[in-house]
């Protein structure tokens, strides 16, 4: 895992990057200021294609390691069917 942690960033500057490689050869890119992917997250708006990978991800636990100043790669999970998502704090 690629994941440091620095010195505190402000959050309002903060970039969460989503990447979605589907094993259907679809591919998804998100770059959005942390405080956006919070509130589409929280209000259950943030959708990515069919697959249902991303939400099961645990953004608790990726916001909570943000909060403590971790930034890098976060998360990288590849599915049994060749689904792969990659998310990045920067």
């Amino acid at each position: 895992m690629e994941a440091i942690v620095s010195t505190m960033k402000d959050p309002q500057k903060l970039l969460l990057k989503i990447a979605v490689d589907s094993a259907d050869g679809d591919k998804v890119k998100i770059n959005l200021p942390l405080s956006i992917i919070k509130v589409l997250i929280n209000d259950g708006n943030l959708k990515i294609g069919d697959g249902d990978i991303v939400s099961k991800l645990d953004f608790d636990l990726i916001f909570s390691l943000i909060d403590k100043g971790v930034i890098g790669k976060l998360v990288e999970v590849n599915s049994s069917n060749g689904d792969r998502v990659s998310v990045f704090v920067e």
